[in-house]
């Protein structure tokens, strides 16, 4: 059979959710060095920014992204998007019907999720793959 051609975007929107100046800091370094930080972050997952330069909230995510989703749900074909939990989560919310209110806590295992549409929307499936080879 012949192999069919694949096109491989790297879209800038889809990156992880923009830390700020708290980047490269564990959440317990964060829990330690900022504690009021990682406070007002748990108080409003949905809406708390990142204190500095390019600090994004998932409201901001969501907007950020919000194209690229609509790019996805319109597509014919499959699609394959590698992406952080982050993002992921804004993706699932959207296709779940998931409210906004409730998207940062969705759980993210490691692995793959299949999205696959159907008559009343889309089927999910999970591939575990375990975190150490993710």
């Amino acid at each position: 059979t012949p192999h069919k051609t694949r096109v491989v975007l790297k879209l800038q929107r889809l990156n992880e959710l923009c830390v700020g100046g708290l980047d490269g800091m564990s959440e317990e370094e964060v829990e330690r060095d900022h504690p009021d930080e990682a406070a007002a972050r748990r108080r409003d997952k949905l809406n708390y920014r990142y204190p500095g330069e390019g600090g994004e909230s998932y409201q901001d995510l969501v907007l950020r992204i919000h194209e690229n989703i609509l790019r996805l749900e319109q597509l014919r074909g499959s699609a394959m998007v590698l992406c952080d939990r982050g993002v992921m989560r804004v993706l699932l919310a959207y296709f779940r019907g998931t409210p906004i209110s409730d998207m940062p806590s969705i759980e993210v295992p490691p692995g793959v999720v299949q999205l696959v549409r159907t008559h009343s929307g889309f089927q999910e499936t999970h591939i575990d793959i375990p975190a150490q080879l993710a």
